[in-house]
């Protein structure tokens, strides 16, 4: 084991790139937590935000070449109610973003927190986890404060829920023909994988 990153910031929300050769991250060696990737053949760290709100990614699109990210950046005109300051959901954001891997340049994707947010290899369906208050490593909580995953059709504009309310269901992911997806879930009283 060696490590990849220097010690001197703290690394975290650590995504794969589709090939397997690059890690987009956060981290805060200039003060907020800003993305950041790292060839992992050549050790080569690219940081592709710049902003003073902090960016987390959430995933690569299938062809590497962009990463989306939540932050707290307000977009005028856009926004919704869910732009409300960084205590209120966590410092992981109220919006969803991407950023080119080779421009670096930023464009703001959906105004709301689209959490663990991860495209279909069509770009035409996102999966989503909700904006939620549920601790991260607390068991067996039903209420209105846990995850439920959904669905942005961009061909409608619409959003569905897909997972029920009240059962935590995080951290979907798509099968490899986009006709599934996988998603971390206590339907059974346990924290499982389901699809």
């Amino acid at each position: 084991a060696r490590a990849i990153t220097s010690g001197e910031f703290y690394p975290h929300a650590l995504i794969w790139s589709p090939n397997n050769t690059t890690l987009a991250f956060a981290a805060n060696p200039y003060g907020n937590d800003d993305v950041f990737t790292v060839s992992l053949k050549t050790g080569e760290m690219t940081r592709l935000t710049y902003h003073s709100s902090a960016d987390i990614p959430t995933a690569f699109t299938d062809n590497g070449d962009t990463v989306l990210f939540n932050t707290t950046r307000l977009t005028a005109g856009t926004q919704d109610f869910y732009s409300l300051p960084v205590y209120a959901f966590g410092t992981k954001g109220n919006q969803l973003y991407r950023v080119d891997t080779k421009q670096k340049a930023a464009q703001a994707l959906l105004p709301i927190p689209a959490k663990s947010a991860v495209w279909n290899n069509q770009k035409t369906q996102l999966l989503y986890n909700s904006p939620h208050k549920d601790q991260l490593f607390r068991k067996h909580q039903a209420s209105f404060a846990v995850p439920s995953i959904w669905l942005f059709d961009t061909t409608t504009g619409k959003h569905k829920q897909l997972t029920e309310n009240k059962v935590a269901a995080q951290h979907p992911l798509w099968n490899s023909d986009n006709s599934g997806f996988y998603f971390l879930s206590e339907r059974s009283g346990s924290f499982n994988v389901w699809y």
